[in-house]
């Protein structure tokens, strides 16, 4: 018994040793966000790479069935024809399967700013990527493919923290 409490410890230590020494010191480098390819409603393919190229993007993922998106909504949309940043683009990705789920609540919601792009994502596949583990989860990605901020849960987005915290993480 005492052989194996001395062989566990010696694990952990050397696990928790490797691990540290593996992530190294200091702070990591930004996350580059996943490019990914997702049709609209019309069935118009969005490339991430090609249609937000050197803008900044608001990457929100949500689905109709979700009570805290259900929630946020229409201040999100409310956002989108005031935004923090006059070239700031959105990409609304909807966990629907199907669009009429999604197009009945943004009919609900309110009208959308002029560069927002609302994609069907019915697999999750992009969200997988993403590394979204629930929904409602936003990114906020800057002009150079970089992760600046990140959050999980229903937001005040028409707050004027909110927009200052935008604008201060897209210097």
């Amino acid at each position: 018994m005492k052989k194996w409490v001395v062989f566990l410890t010696l694990v952990v230590i050397i696990l928790g040793t490797w691990t540290f020494f593996k992530k190294g010191k200091g702070t990591p480098d930004p996350l580059k966000a996943p490019s990914f390819i997702l049709k609209d409603a019309q069935g118009h393919d969005f490339n991430s790479s090609k249609e937000a190229a050197g803008k900044p993007m608001l990457v929100h993922f949500w689905a109709s069935w979700c009570p805290p998106c259900l929630e946020e909504f229409p201040e999100l949309l409310q956002m989108t024809q005031k935004p923090a940043r006059a070239d700031l683009q959105f990409v609304l990705i909807s966990h629907d399967s199907k669009w009429q789920d999604a197009q009945e609540l943004l009919a609900k919601s309110g009208a959308v700013g002029p560069a927002v792009h609302v994609l069907l994502d019915s697999s999750t596949q992009v969200a997988e990527r993403f590394g979204t583990f629930q929904i409602p989860e936003t990114y906020l990605i800057s002009a150079s493919g970089q992760v600046v901020a990140k959050w999980v849960g229903p937001q005040k987005w028409t707050s004027e923290a909110m927009r200052s915290t935008i604008l201060q993480a897209l210097q």
